[in-house]
């Protein structure tokens, strides 16, 4: 990384922002290229997942350029601004991947799935599965969908939030409200 007391640096860097602060994709490509690795560096700790730290950097610098037009240079580096917003997304990530293993555990037990089936339950699974079908349908459509996109198609939050078009943080909201729903309906009912 660049020494930020480096007057000649700070120039070339302000020069980059405010180009790409009026839509300057070649700006924005140099402060990408300039600080995609100490970024990475800096949220690579917080995720401890490499996938992750590149999903947060990928919306960190989505949000970045479509938010550029807000930056304040005030003489001083990007960098601060992109690295505050990255720390942020991989906080978020975490606290969502975490709710998200839980509410994975959580439908599982709702179906007593993490049992070792025995003939009795392999008896009864198309009944089990009658009535999972059953409460599903006595979901909101956004509710139902999250549950299958999840679940039963195995998507990622990305890719599932992607299909209902919303953020994965919002799919990760919306997944853990369908289960408590879910929940609600599957003990209201005789088993």
């Amino acid at each position: 990384m660049q020494d930020f007391d480096d007057p000649a640096w700070m120039a070339q860097e302000r020069s980059w922002s405010e180009r790409a602060k009026r839509g300057d994709t070649r700006a924005f490509t140099q402060i990408y290229r300039t600080f995609v690795r100490p970024l990475y560096s800096a949220v690579a700790p917080i995720t401890r997942n490499p996938a992750a730290a590149d999903d947060v950097l990928a919306d960190t610098f989505r949000s970045a350029f479509e938010q550029m037009h807000t930056f304040d240079t005030n003489g001083r580096s990007i960098y601060f601004w992109l690295r505050k917003m990255a720390v942020n997304n991989a906080f978020m990530l975490s606290r969502k991947y975490k709710s998200g293993e839980k509410a994975f555990d959580g439908f599982g037990k709702l179906l007593d799935a993490s049992d070792v089936p025995d003939l009795d339950r392999m008896i009864d699974w198309p009944k089990m599965q009658a009535r999972v079908k059953t409460v599903l349908s006595q979901l909101s459509e956004r509710h139902r969908r999250a549950i299958e996109l999840r679940f039963f198609e195995e998507l990622s939050s990305q890719v599932a939030g992607e299909a209902l078009g919303i953020s994965a943080g919002a799919f990760d909201v919306a997944l853990s409200r369908a289960l408590d729903a879910f929940a609600q309906i599957w003990n209201g009912g005789d088993r």
